[in-house]
C-alpha cells in the first residue's frame, strides 16, 4: 500500500463553531471529524455533478471526497494549529453534517460541511518536538491559504520532489507505525533543510570564512536574502573576493521552472559579478548553466563541500538534521 500525505487547514472564515476553541481543535479533538466547507451542497450533490465551483476549488473538493476510492492508497494528514501538528488517517466518509448559517457582507449565508472520522496517529506535538522544515511548511501558500492539498504531488496526482523533506519528516514522527518506510528513508539530508534553515546554513558558511553577515535572511528585501562582507581574503569556486567590499546572495531549495522566474535570475547574475546564486539542487538548471561555470551559481556539491571543511558548519547542520535515521547521518 502506498502512503500519501495530505494538509488541511480546517478553518471557516465567518463562521464560530466553540468560541473557547480554534476551529481545528473543535472539529478534530472534540468531534474528531476532519471538514472541509465550500458552500451549500452535499457530497452527493458533487459526486453527482449537480455543483459547480471555480476550477480549482473544484480539484480540492474532487480530491478530498474521492481520496478514499483507490484502495492502494493510504492517505495520512495533518493539521498544523495554535503553536501544534496533529496527524491522523481516515476511518469513515465521506459524510455530511448539520447545516450551518451565518452572516456574510451582510448576507445571511450557509454551508454544509463535508467531513470524514479520523483517528489520530500523533495528536497535538508541539513545534518545538517535529522537524523545522515541518513546522514551516505554512510558509509555502499552497499550504498556508489553501484549504486541502497534497504533500508531493499537486491536485491533479503528479509527483514531484520538493516536500520530500516534509514528507521524511512525517515518516520520521511516526516512524513507530510506519516502520517499514522509515528504515527505507532514502534522500539527500541538505533536502530536510527549510528555507529558513538552508539560509542560515550558507550565513553560517560564510561566517566560518570570517565574512561578516550582518542577518542571515533577506526577508522582504526583493532579490537578495543575504548581504555578505568579506574582512579577509576569500575565494569562491575558484573567485577571488577579497578586494570586494561586499557579496549578494539570492538562495533557493530550487530554481522555478517559471520562465519570469529564471529571467529574474538571469537578470541578478548579469547586474554584477558580486551577484551569487546558491541553491541545494543537484545540478544547475540548463538555462543558467553560464553562470555555473562563471561561478556564480552554486549547487549542493558546493554546499556539501563547504560543510565538510569547516567544523562549526557540520556540526551545526548535524544537529539541525538529528531526526534522521541514523543510516541518512
Amino acid at each position: 500500500m502506498i502512503i500519501k500525505f495530505f494538509n488541511l487547514n480546517i478553518k471557516h472564515n465567518s463562521f464560530i463553531f466553540d468560541e473557547n476553541k480554534s476551529t481545528a481543535e473543535y472539529w478534530l479533538e472534540e468531534r474528531r471529524r476532519a471538514p472541509i466547507f465550500f458552500g451549500n451542497f452535499t457530497c452527493e450533490d458533487f459526486l453527482l455533478s449537480k455543483v459547480k465551483l471555480k476550477p480549482q476549488s473544484h480539484k480540492v473538493v474532487q480530491k478530498f471526497l474521492t481520496i478514499k476510492n483507490d484502495l492502494n492508497i493510504k492517505p495520512i494528514f495533518i493539521t498544523l494549529n495554535s503553536g501544534f501538528i496533529l496527524i491522523y488517517e481516515l476511518t469513515n466518509g465521506p459524510f455530511n453534517d448539520e447545516n450551518i448559517f451565518f452572516s456574510r457582507n451582510g448576507k445571511g449565508c450557509n454551508d454544509i460541511p463535508k467531513y470524514y472520522e479520523v483517528n489520530f496517529l500523533k495528536q497535538k506535538v508541539p513545534f518545538s518536538k517535529i522537524p523545522y522544515i515541518l513546522a514551516s511548511i505554512k510558509s509555502n501558500q499552497a499550504f498556508a491559504q489553501g484549504t486541502f492539498y497534497p504533500i508531493g504531488e499537486n491536485l491533479d496526482g503528479i509527483s514531484n520532489s520538493k516536500y520530500d523533506g516534509n514528507r521524511a519528516a512525517i515518516v520520521t514522527i511516526l516512524k513507530d507505525i510506519l516502520q517499514s518506510d522509515y528504515q527505507n528513508l532514502s534522500i539527500d539530508p541538505l533536502n530536510c533543510l527549510s528555507s529558513v534553515e538552508l539560509e542560515t546554513l550558507i550565513s553560517k558558511i560564510f561566517e566560518a570564512k570570517s565574512c561578516f553577515v550582518p542577518a542571515h535572511r533577506g526577508g522582504v528585501l526583493k532579490d537578495i536574502d543575504l548581504f555578505v562582507y568579506p574582512k579577509t581574503n576569500i575565494e569562491i569556486s575558484g573567485i577571488d573576493y577579497s578586494t570586494i567590499d561586499s557579496i549578494n546572495i539570492q538562495i533557493k531549495l530550487s530554481t522555478s521552472e517559471s520562465g519570469n522566474s529564471l529571467a529574474e535570475l538571469k537578470s541578478f547574475l548579469t547586474q554584477s559579478k558580486n551577484n551569487l546564486l546558491i541553491t541545494s539542487e543537484q545540478q544547475p538548471h540548463p538555462k543558467l548553466i553560464e553562470f555555473s561555470f562563471s561561478g556564480q551559481y552554486l549547487t549542493s556539491s558546493w554546499i556539501k563541500d563547504q560543510i565538510s571543511q569547516y567544523e562549526s558548519v557540520s556540526s551545526w547542520f548535524k544537529q539541525s538534521l538529528i531526526w534522521l535515521p541514523d543510516h541518512l547521518k
